[in-house]
Parts: structure tokens; sequence; C-alpha cells
């Protein structure tokens, strides 16, 4: 289920890096929180909560962006 409902939120924010806009792998694709709160979010909801909680809307999506994991990494200064 873990996987399905990860597929369905990356479908459901374009399925693309959107600061590259590389379409890469699923598995590459990482969901970031624009706030800064992904940690706290993490943490008080568990992995798969954080994105059952985008795809029930108790999480705007306009909050996340979807990055690739070079992206992401980037964005984090490679501390990730």
């Amino acid at each position: 289920m873990r996987e399905l409902v990860r597929a369905t939120v990356i479908q459901l924010l374009g399925g693309r890096c959107m600061r590259c806009n590389g379409r890469k792998s699923a598995a590459r694709l990482e969901v970031h929180h624009i706030n800064g709160d992904g940690p706290e979010h993490e943490r008080r909801s568990g992995y798969t909560g954080v994105y059952l909680d985008l795809l029930a809307g108790r999480y705007p999506t306009a909050d996340v962006e979807l990055l690739c994991s070079s992206c992401h990494r980037q964005h984090h200064g490679n501390n990730r």
C-alpha cells in the first residue's frame, strides 16, 4: 500500500521534478516541504502518513513540491 500511495501523490504533483523538469524514475522523486516543516510533518504523521495527508487534503499540496533527489540535495546544500 505504501508504494501505491506514494505513486499516487507523485502523479498528483505532476510526476516530474519541479526544478529541473526532468522525468526521473519515481524512486528518485521526493516530496519537499516548501515551508521547512518536513521533519515535523513526518514525525507527526509517519512516512506514509505524509502522503496520505496530501491525498486527503489534510496538508496542502501548494506547500510541497516534487523534486528529484539531485535537486532536493542541492536545495538543502547536500546535507541530506
